[in-house]
């Protein structure tokens, strides 16, 4: 047959496929019902799908075909069925009703024919009497890892045609759609976790600008807070000079927005460096907000001064090492040591204080800057 046939694709589909939209299972599914609404002169063929609300259950219409002029509406599942649909997921159990028409409300009880006793429906758990054109009606539950996610369900205005061969056909179609709802439920919630993390990622890096340092990550290299009058260039070019012999990039603070100093630049750039070089001469307030970057950063701090300078100077600082120093006349850097007044060459202190930089800031495996 090639009903037959067409279910046995259907199977074969819901086999095969993994990652699947809801609109192509939709598709899927009106190419079925449209057959299966030809093969027993029904009216209508749903196919209802449920989603978590703060209220409860709602019942959702995915794929339905009603030639009756009536579309189906998603609703609320209540916890007692109050109608077909409702009766069929809330007792996870097949429902087919007969010969509605030349029934007597009064006399005749709701038989379901789906049950081998031929239970009987109190009325008010299917409301048919809503329906009185209804003469047929079979409904079963679509499940999927052994839970009821949405029913299907067949009405004509009349009996002629539904048998329990209809009703086997009708639970093979909703047992190979209910993996293809499934997969789509999946694939919908991975698309909407993708988005909200995607989201996530520029709303926090709206900000964000890439560091001219950090194509140049590889090498050694070491951040310069000091105070930009020209006096300390001389210092910087003398300390840049001891650098590059010792294979390390100096650089000093650059705004990248060019609005002056801002914190996340410094942080950035303090960041993106092996250690720090800082001159506290004159007590800078930038240069102390470059050292506090570096200190919350955990980077290694070398601490130096202008030995003539008096400021007194804020905070702890006067508990780490801060290293008097001068610049003679070939703008060469010395440290003044007052415990036997002899200068000692910046390289020196340079040199202890590159030899115990700690294995996990990464300069001992950088590689050399050559300019």
């Amino acid at each position: 047959m090639v009903e037959q046939q067409m279910i046995e694709q259907l199977e074969q589909l819901a086999l095969a496929v993994g990652a699947i939209r809801r609109e192509d299972v939709n598709q899927v599914a009106d190419a079925v019902n449209r057959r299966l609404l030809d093969l027993v002169g029904a009216q209508v063929v749903k196919l209802y799908w449920r989603t978590e609300a703060q209220d409860g259950i709602i019942l959702e219409p995915l794929a339905s075909i009603s030639n009756t002029g009536k579309e189906p509406k998603p609703f609320q599942v209540p916890q007692e069925p109050n109608g077909v649909l409702s009766w069929v997921y809330r007792r996870k159990r097949p429902l087919w009703l007969t010969r509605l028409k030349s029934r007597n409300p009064d006399r005749d009880p709701l038989r379901n024919l789906a049950s081998e006793d031929g239970e009987a429906i109190p009325p008010e758990h299917l409301d048919v009497e809503k329906s009185p054109e209804l003469d047929c009606v079979m409904a079963v539950p679509v499940s999927e890892r052994g839970d009821v996610h949405g029913v299907y369900s067949v009405e004509a205005f009349s009996s002629e045609k539904f048998n329990s061969n209809l009703l086997e056909l009708i639970q093979r179609i909703a047992s190979a759609l209910a993996p293809l709802l499934w997969n789509a439920d999946v694939y919908s919630y991975d698309l909407e976790k993708s988005s909200r993390a995607v989201s996530k990622f520029l709303t926090a890096n709206r900000n964000f600008k890439f560091d001219p340092i950090v194509i140049a990550q590889k090498v050694k290299t070491a951040f310069i807070a000091r105070p930009f009058e020209d006096p300390f260039s001389d210092v910087e070019e003398a300390l840049c000079r001891l650098l590059v012999d010792r294979g390390i990039q100096g650089r000093h603070y650059v705004s990248s927005s060019g609005r002056g100093v801002v914190l996340d630049d410094i942080f950035q750039q303090v960041e993106n460096a092996h250690f720090s070089v800082c001159d506290l001469t004159s007590i800078n307030v930038n240069v102390i907000a470059e050292v506090v970057v570096g200190h919350r950063a955990h980077k290694p701090l070398l601490l130096m001064r202008d030995r003539r300078d008096a400021a007194d100077l804020p905070f702890d600082l006067p508990n780490l090492p801060i290293h008097g120093y001068y610049l003679d006349e070939n703008k060469r850097l010395y440290v003044y040591d007052p415990a036997n007044r002899n200068p000692q060459s910046f390289a020196d202190v340079l040199d202890r204080f590159i030899s115990n930089l700690p294995i996990e800031t990464g300069f001992h495996t950088a590689l050399d800057y050559r300019p």
